[in-house]
């Protein structure tokens, strides 16, 4: 009944809420009402953030990265090594950071090609502790730079509809990245 009304309405609502925390547990400890988990518990969605499914990375750049140039009318392209450092790095403020990131860098880069100097400080020394670690776990220099470059060509492949488009997007030549697809025996069927 709508305040001053003298008759009910009848009301269609559909309640949507997120959160970052497990309510079923909350609940087991008595943190969150059982009634109220039971009422909004109806179509559970969960969407794994985004650390866990870097594969999304890639994507997520390009497209913010159109969205961002077009709000601000810029050119901006993401150099190799910044991808490779985006697409290293934890996240741990999930997309809303990815995208904060990348309106950063579009406004503030010096160039059209956006370079490792632009990236937030906080981001490069992250992805240098990830090295450093994972050098210390026997992983030579090599071996960390082969496996960034097969999952960015694996993204890139997936993501586009052509080679030519994948090699663009990464800015290499289409036959050098064809060489890749075959050195690490990427197809379309492997994700």
């Amino acid at each position: 009944m709508p305040i001053g009304a003298s008759q009910t309405v009848k009301a269609d609502v559909r309640i949507i809420v997120a959160t970052n925390c497990n309510l079923e547990d909350m609940v087991k400890e008595g943190k969150f009402r059982a009634d109220l988990y039971y009422r909004l518990h109806i179509l559970p969605i969960r969407i794994p953030s985004l650390r866990e499914r870097k594969e999304d990375i890639f994507c997520l750049l390009q497209y913010n990265l159109e969205k961002f140039n077009y709000l601000h009318n810029h050119k901006r392209v993401l150099s190799t090594k910044v991808v490779e450092v985006l697409q290293n790095y934890h996240w741990p403020g999930n997309v809303r950071e990815l995208e904060n990131i990348i309106e950063q860098l579009v406004i503030m880069a010096k160039e059209n090609e956006v370079a490792i100097q632009d990236l937030p400080k906080r981001l490069i020394d992250s992805v240098c502790e990830d090295v450093s670690t994972s050098l210390n776990a026997g992983n030579s220099l090599h071996e960390v730079l082969e496996s960034v470059e097969k999952r960015m060509i694996t993204q890139a492949f997936h993501h586009h509809k052509t080679t030519r488009d994948a090699a663009k997007a990464l800015g290499v030549t289409q036959s050098l990245f064809m060489r890749r697809l075959a050195k690490y025996a990427i197809t379309k069927e492997e994700k």
